[in-house]
């Protein structure tokens, strides 16, 4: 198979790894591939999972073109639930996708492909989060080390649990078993 680029608005959505991703590509190696990969601007839109997979097991993909006018919007509906995301994660999300298209070089085939603009009162109602929610996850992303980002992520730590670790040293964080301080709870409201 040959290697096809994620596009930027699918890379907003974490992937999945370890024994989900297993399980996904034993469930497509018992019964095929059931929802194809979404291309849009020669990328995939939707389907990084199951196009991964496939790769994996060495089964043909399955692709068809997305013709709508709002990626993101299909992209979000794709995934925010049947990705049972947290709210953290959500945030997170959001700030991704408030980001998207903002600096950077516009003349660039990803600011070409259709990425829109996004407030991050539209990135926050599109995730059904908070405003705060995505002003605090941007903040992690922009202050904290590597490792708590990827935490919040993939849903192992809080927006909450990581917001006291920004003021760490980025290099006390790095090799931390586990960066979350007791006692945090989820962002509440959301």
């Amino acid at each position: 198979m040959s290697t096809i680029a994620f596009h930027p608005i699918a890379n907003v959505f974490p992937l999945i790894e370890g024994e989900d991703f297993q399980a996904l590509c034993d469930d497509i190696q018992a019964h095929g591939l059931l929802e194809p990969v979404w291309l849009y601007g020669g990328k995939i839109l939707d389907g990084r999972n199951r196009y991964r997979a496939c790769e994996a097991i060495h089964r043909q993909c399955e692709f068809r073109e997305y013709a709508g006018d709002d990626p993101v919007g299909f992209v979000v509906s794709m995934n925010l639930r049947r990705r049972h995301l947290t709210p953290s994660q959500c945030g997170m999300v959001a700030q991704e996708l408030a980001k998207l298209g903002h600096g950077g070089d516009r003349r660039s085939e990803d600011f070409k492909s259709g990425i829109p603009l996004l407030k991050q009162e539209e990135a926050a109602a599109l995730l059904n989060v908070s405003v705060d929610t995505v002003k605090q996850a941007r903040k992690i992303h922009e202050e904290a080390a590597q490792q708590i980002i990827d935490a919040v992520k993939d849903g192992t730590l809080t927006l909450n649990g990581a917001m006291p670790l920004t003021e760490l040293p980025k290099d006390e964080v790095e090799g931390l078993d586990s960066p979350e301080p007791a006692g945090q709870a989820e962002p509440g409201g959301d």
